[in-house]
Formats: structure tokens, sequence, C-alpha cells
């Protein structure tokens, strides 16, 4: 917790011994409140998720049911006869719950005489600090996923020496498609304005902020202020789209450190369509 301000001419930080009296007489001391402002992000990849209630008092266990896909019927029916039924097959997945918590200490003279807002901004901080808590825990859950594309088509991370092209995003989507993943936008028609570009339903990709200007930079890719609807039900963070994807930029989404090939960071972009995970 950041304290930028005077307390009787001096500066102190929350939790220090007050400083030394200023010039001024006691009954003219004066407080100069500023918190530093802290930038969080809006992007909440839980929201791309299947919820899932979870009841108090039945365990800490989420569960959820798939089922098998649906296939064409290749012959035709006959008259009279009986078609045999089926016996759909059902994966459940089940995960159990995890917990985080924090504390903030305050001490009975802060409680007391503490400076006004302190216990505002902490409860603002505390909301903020679990949102990024759970955005760190999904993105975590979906970079550990087994579908996955590194650069350039090379086998392991540890190869990894190219950034995304769109031979890598063409795979991602053909991959999607072959599932048959439900798109999770809405298309946004043409209009006659000029140099305009109707979207498609879409699918999402979450990018590192790091990742935007080499995203942008892809041939075929549409800056967002070229949507031909503009401003109407925008992703949080999108910045532009290509093909059936709609790219979503993030500061706080964990990359790899070093561990590329010759130590290069490597960046784990996620693509997703509708449902693609749980959230309880």
């Amino acid at each position: 917790m950041a304290f930028n301000g005077n307390i009787n001419g001096a500066s102190a930080a929350i939790g220090t011994a007050a400083p030394a009296a200023g010039t001024l007489a006691a009954d003219h001391k004066f407080y100069n409140r500023v918190f530093l402002e802290n930038k969080y992000t809006d992007i909440m990849p839980a929201v791309y998720g299947k919820y899932t209630a979870v009841d108090k008092h039945r365990g800490k266990t989420a569960v959820w049911n798939r089922l098998d896909k649906a296939t064409a019927k290749t012959t035709t029916t006959t008259e009279g006869v009986v078609e045999a039924s089926k016996k759909r097959t059902l994966t459940r997945v089940e995960v159990t719950l995890d917990q985080y918590s924090d504390n903030y200490e305050f001490s009975d003279l802060q409680l007391d005489h503490g400076v006004e807002g302190v216990f505002t901004e902490t409860s603002e901080h505390s909301a903020k600090a679990a949102q990024l808590t759970e955005n760190l825990v999904v993105y975590t859950a979906l970079q550990g996923g087994t579908n996955v594309r590194y650069g350039a088509g090379v086998a392991t991370r540890l190869l990894t020496n190219t950034a995304m092209t769109t031979t890598d995003l063409d795979y991602a989507i053909s991959a999607l498609r072959t599932a048959h993943a439900t798109k999770i936008s809405e298309i946004a028609k043409g209009s006659q304005n000029h140099d305009t570009t109707p979207i498609n339903a879409a699918y999402v990709c979450i990018v590192h902020e790091d990742q935007k200007n080499g995203v942008e930079g892809l041939t075929g890719f549409n800056q967002i202020d070229k949507y031909a609807a503009s401003g109407v039900n925008m992703l949080p963070g999108e910045f532009g789209s290509y093909k059936e994807v709609r790219f979503v930029a993030d500061t706080d989404i964990p990359y790899f450190a070093g561990e590329g090939a010759g130590a290069k960071d490597v960046y784990a972009a996620v693509m997703m369509g509708k449902d693609t995970f749980g959230v309880p």
C-alpha cells in the first residue's frame, strides 16, 4: 500500500512513526492525502467459461458433464424396421476447489486516528487483488492445457524461437472448427462507412500486451477502428481481429520468461470458443 503526501510538512508511509512536527502551529496541521493510483485490468478471462454454482454445505468438488459429439447418420431408414437404440457417452469432469485469502494489518492507533480514506481504499485494493488472483488461476489452468501449438510448429516450448504467425493462427482456428467449438461473439454487420470491415462471429484470443504490436502487423489483421460497428459490443481489451478471431490484450496473462530457444521469453496466447472451460 503506497501513500504519497505530506504529514506536518514531511513525507511518511502508512504504519511508520509520525514525522517531527512542522513549522505550522499545532492547530493548523493538515494532511495532504493523495494515493498513488494503480491501474488494474478490467479483463476477466473467467467470463468466457461456463459458470456452475457450487451450493453451500455440499463439499468442495465442482462437477461438469460433457456429452459425446453428434455424428451424421450414413444409412437410410427402412419402412417397418425399428432403428437400434444408441447410448450416449458422458464424460464427467470433477475439480476440487481451492481457496485463496489475504489480510491487511492495522494498529489500534491507525483504527482510531488513521488517515481518512485508508480503509476504504484498502477495501477496494483487496477486491482488485482478488480479481487479479482469479485471473491468474484461470490463465494458469488454460495455459496448462494439452491442445498446444508452438510457434512455427516446433515440438516443445524449449525450441520456440519465432513470434506468432498467420500460419499458427490458421492452425488454431482449424483445430477449433474441427472440435465444433462454438464461437463467442455475435456478427457485426457491415456499414456504408468508408473503409470499414464487417466482423463475423468469432473465437477469442487473449494475448499479452507485449504481443500486441506483432499481432497488429500480421497480414489480414483488422484494427478495431476499422470495425463497421466500432464501439458496439466490443470485448474488454479488444484491439482487432483476424479472420474468425477477435483479439484481446492483457498485461497480466502469464508468459514463460527465458524458457524458449536461446533463453527467449515465450508468450502463451489463449484462443478459445464459448464454454471451453468450467468456472465454479
